[in-house]
């Protein structure tokens, strides 16, 4: 089994990942406030970055409406990924 590690920011490598079946983990960034969970500024679908993640499988990925759609400001306001670019 080839365990050859890939660096990526594009939601669309989790596209491809997923149509060719690759088994992924998807290390995300966030801005963390807390660092605990309290002030839920990390928050993305049910997870917590700064207590669950940073990293994430495709299955949990696929559970996360928001990912390669939204981002969190500096405020912790969710985002249209492409505003302020």
């Amino acid at each position: 089994m080839d365990h050859t590690e890939r660096r990526t920011r594009s939601p669309r490598s989790y596209d491809l990942a997923m149509e060719t079946r690759c088994h992924i983990q998807v290390s995300l960034e966030r801005v963390f406030k807390c660092g605990v969970g309290i002030c839920a500024a990390c928050v993305i679908g049910p997870y917590l970055v700064c207590h669950d993640g940073p990293v994430f499988s495709e299955a949990e990925l696929s559970g996360m409406p928001e990912f390669g759609h939204m981002r969190r400001d500096l405020s912790g306001k969710r985002v249209p990924l492409n505003a302020g670019h």
